[in-house]
C-alpha cells in the first residue's frame, strides 16, 4: 500500500467518524424528545436505528484492523491515529447505547403522567451533545487545545445530574408511589451524564494523537462522587422497601395478637401461625431489569 492509498484510507476513516458521531447525535436528540413528549413510537424508531449505528461501528473497526495489516510498517503518527480511530468508534456506539437506554425508559413509562417537569434533564442534553460535537471535530481537526477546554465543561453536566438526582429523591419520599418512575428518570439523566464523560475519553485521544502522550483529563474526586450518586438511586429504592416490611410486620403483630389476652380470658387458643418473608420482585424490577445496568439484591414481601 503506498502513502497516497494510506492517506486516502485515513481521510475516509475521518469521513465515517463524522458519519457515525451524526447518527449518534440524531439518536441522543430524539431519545430526549421522545421522553419530553412520551412518544413511545419515536421511542422504538430509536431502538432501529441502534442497530445501524452498531453495523456502522463493526465497518469501521474491520477497516482500520485492515488498514493496520497491509500498510507495513506504519508511521508512530498514523497508528496512533488509527488506534485512536478504534477507540473513538467504540465511545460513539456506547452513546448510542445511552440514547437507547433513554429510549427504552420512555416505553416503561408509557403514557404515566410525569412526576416532574423535565427541565434540566433537556439541558443535560443539550450541554453533553454540544461538548460531543465539538469534541469529535477537535479530533478529526487534532485540534488539542480545544480537546484540553471541552471536559471543563462537564461539571456544569454533573451540577445539573445532582440537582435531578435531589430532586427525584424528594419527590419519592413524599410519594411512594412515584418510586419507579422516579428511578426511570434518574436513569435517563445517569445516561447523560455518562454521554459527557465518554466526550472527555474522546478528547484525551484527540491530545494522544496531536503528543503522543495519553493521560486523564478528568478528576478522580469527581468520579468518586458520580458514583456515591448513582449508588444511591438504588439505596433510596431499598430503603422504600424497608420501610414497607417494616409496616407489614407491625400490621402482622396487630393481627396475630391473642383475643383471650384482649378480653382477658384464662385460656389460650392455639398459636398463630407466625409471619414468613418471601422474595418477591416489584414491578420496577420485573420490567427493567434486562436493561438496567444491575439490580441490587431482591427486596422481601412479608406475608402472615
Amino acid at each position: 500500500m503506498t502513502r497516497e492509498t494510506l492517506d486516502r484510507k485515513i481521510q475516509h476513516l475521518r469521513d465515517e467518524i463524522l458519519v457515525l458521531d451524526s447518527m449518534v447525535q440524531d439518536s441522543l436528540t430524539q431519545s430526549v424528545l421522545a421522553l419530553r413528549k412520551q412518544d413511545v413510537q419515536l421511542a422504538h424508531q430509536i431502538y432501529d436505528q441502534d442497530k445501524t449505528i452498531n453495523a456502522k461501528r463493526f465497518e469501521i473497526e474491520n477497516e482500520v484492523i485492515t488498514t493496520i495489516a497491509l500498510q507495513q510498517p506504519i508511521m508512530a503518527g498514523d497508528l496512533r491515529l488509527l488506534a485512536s480511530i478504534l477507540e473513538v468508534a467504540g465511545e460513539l456506539e456506547r452513546m448510542g447505547d445511552y440514547a437507547k437506554g433513554i429510549a427504552h425508559i420512555v416505553t416503561m413509562i408509557g403514557k404515566e403522567p410525569l412526576i416532574k417537569p423535565l427541565i434540566d434533564i433537556p439541558r443535560m442534553a443539550e450541554i453533553s451533545i454540544s461538548m460531543l460535537h465539538r469534541a469529535v471535530g477537535a479530533f478529526i481537526e487534532v485540534d488539542a487545545e480545544t480537546a484540553r477546554r471541552i471536559p471543563d465543561e462537564d461539571d456544569e453536566v454533573d451540577n445539573l445530574y445532582n440537582q435531578v438526582y435531589r430532586e427525584l429523591v424528594t419527590i419519592m419520599f413524599a410519594n411512594p408511589k412515584a418510586i419507579d418512575q422516579g428511578n426511570y428518570l434518574m436513569w435517563a439523566a445517569h445516561n447523560l451524564e455518562r454521554l459527557a464523560d465518554r466526550v472527555t475519553n474522546i478528547c484525551e485521544r484527540t491530545i494522544y494523537v496531536a503528543s503522543g502522550q495519553l493521560k486523564e483529563l478528568s478528576s478522580s474526586d469527581d468520579e468518586a462522587l458520580k458514583h456515591t450518586y448513582s449508588g444511591g438511586i438504588w439505596g433510596v429504592t431499598c430503603c422504600f422497601y424497608a420501610r414497607a416490611a417494616r409496616a407489614a410486620r407491625r400490621w402482622q403483630r396487630q393481627l396475630s395478637t391473642p383475643a383471650w389476652q384482649i378480653a382477658g380470658g384464662r385460656t389460650a387458643p392455639a398459636p398463630s401461625r407466625q409471619a414468613t418473608c418471601t422474595p418477591k420482585p416489584s414491578r420496577f424490577w420485573q420490567r427493567s431489569a434486562s436493561s438496567m445496568m444491575g439490580a441490587p439484591s431482591t427486596p422481601m414481601s412479608c406475608a402472615g
